[in-house]
């Protein structure tokens, strides 16, 4: 059983500056959908329960990838 994390711990454990951009997406049926991204703060109050599949950089972007 893997150990997924919510957003809001991962994003609260990382102590991120407030205008580092995050994204928030997931991969359904092989394709990835783009569910919203901003600030910190932004992701933090639309998606805060979403469990954390995995996560990555990319162009300064943290992105993260949603169950």
């Amino acid at each position: 059983m893997k150990n997924n994390k919510s957003v809001r711990w991962v994003l609260l454990s990382l102590n991120l500056l407030e205008y580092t951009h995050v994204s928030i997406r997931r991969r359904l049926n092989g394709e990835i959908e783009y569910l919203g991204g901003g600030s910190v703060g932004s992701v933090l109050s639309r998606f805060p329960d979403s469990l954390v599949n995995y996560s990555t950089i990319s162009d300064n972007v943290l992105i993260i990838y949603v169950l």
